[in-house]
């Protein structure tokens, strides 16, 4: 039997674990003879850099045996994209192998994968969409450079891995699956549900809210923490724990004093071990998942892994109307679905809030609904497609 070299290539926007990624490298760990994961840090990111990471044997050892850094974004942005190119490049042929299996986790990442297959230094290529949204840029040129590399990209990579079925609709809508494209599967963001459960509470403070992500406003910060200010009157007692990084990172404690409500909020920065997140989110009661509906917003599109995350942790959830796994909760009752409004927010924490045999239920379907994602099934499943369409395509060679 030939080896099995994975290799995967991602950008990433914090310096801790970045599931899907993380959670594939894991995976990948005790199935492959040798695997290489590369990472590129986003170009907003300056303090972080370009990393990878190489396992050989890791299915008997697990362990990295090679780790390499390369340089931190510079300017322009489609410079340092240029840089990530040649790093990938140049990391892979370092290895001196050929690998079986290539993944990229967005377009760029998957046009470098498709070069290296023509020049037979991969075997096969995957295109996994992490995000997708029909308007990318407000630059209208970068727009479609991004279109067409995602077109590109579709159409001539082995398969392609979808993390939500809308992704696929916004894509035929546009009219971009014209003519033959590779073989498509969706594969859903997961949680390490084994892990998880041993840290899961049988009962919770419905009183004690949690947001753990992306902090600026398009998620929902903002309104989360004047839904707080309007409750702490009504709801003494109110809690909200907060942990992530972004754009409002800085002005966050500005803001709660602002609103008044230091009592109520505590901020706890950005968890780099998933592991504590998880922890964390556990001693909660509620999840909060507030997108804006704004038709820029990619989540129109993308899996929301913090309602995921926090469903696997025994948290009902509060989210908006906006991603796709929202109908699943409705149709579940596993939390509770509202606009992008702050007075349906607050009616919303109220009803989780006064009600704990409301809460009780909701809690119990979480967990249910969460039941279905666990990792190793979802990238067990992937897999097996993809065996599939290898012995498909050994048969229709033989017939040639």
């Amino acid at each position: 039997m030939p080896p099995f070299n994975v290799v995967m290539v991602t950008h990433f926007h914090t310096s801790g674990e970045s599931p899907p990624v993380s959670d594939l490298e894991a995976f990948f760990t005790n199935r492959t003879d040798s695997l290489l994961t590369i990472y590129h840090a986003m170009p907003s990111d300056s303090k972080l850099r370009s990393f990878s990471r190489l396992y050989e044997r890791p299915r008997k050892y697990g362990v990295v045996i090679d780790e390499s850094f390369g340089l931190p974004p510079i300017k322009p942005e489609f410079a340092s994209y240029f840089k990530d190119v040649i790093f990938t490049i140049r990391r892979i042929l370092a290895c001196g192998k050929r690998f079986s299996l290539y993944i990229g986790f967005d377009g760029l990442n998957t046009m470098v994968g498709l070069l290296l297959r023509s020049l037979g230094i991969v075997e096969k290529v995957v295109f996994y969409t992490i995000d997708f949204v029909p308007v990318r840029f407000p630059n209208r040129i970068l727009n479609i450079l991004y279109h067409m590399i995602d077109k590109i990209s579709v159409k001539y990579s082995d398969c392609v891995w979808n993390l939500t079925r809308s992704m696929e609709a916004a894509r035929r809508k546009r009219g971009l699956l014209a003519g033959r494209n590779a073989p498509t599967i969706v594969v859903p963001i997961g949680m390490n549900l084994q892990r998880i459960r041993d840290i899961r509470k049988a009962s919770n403070d419905p009183k004690r809210l949690v947001y753990a992500g992306y902090l600026d406003n398009s998620f929902g910060v903002q309104l989360i923490l004047e839904a707080v200010a309007r409750l702490s009157n009504e709801i003494p007692n109110l809690e909200l724990l907060i942990t992530g990084t972004g754009p409002l990172d800085k002005n966050l404690n500005h803001l709660i004093r602002k609103l008044g409500i230091e009592k109520h909020v505590k901020f706890m920065g950005f968890l780099e071990s998933h592991k504590e997140l998880e922890r964390l989110i556990s001693t909660c009661g509620v999840g909060l998942a507030i997108y804006s509906d704004s038709p820029l917003s990619y989540k129109r599109y993308a899996d929301a892994s913090k309602v995921k995350l926090y469903m696997a942790c025994g948290l009902p959830v509060i989210t908006t109307d906006v991603p796709p796994i929202a109908e699943e909760i409705k149709a579940h009752k596993a939390g509770l679905v509202i606009r992008y409004d702050l007075n349906e927010l607050v009616k919303a924490i109220l009803l989780m809030t006064s009600s704990y045999d409301i809460y009780r239920k909701l809690k119990q379907n979480a967990i249910r609904l969460v039941a279905d994602y666990d990792w190793n099934a979802i990238f067990s499943r992937a897999l097996i497609f993809l065996i599939h369409l290898q012995e498909q395509w050994r048969s229709t060679q033989s017939k040639d």
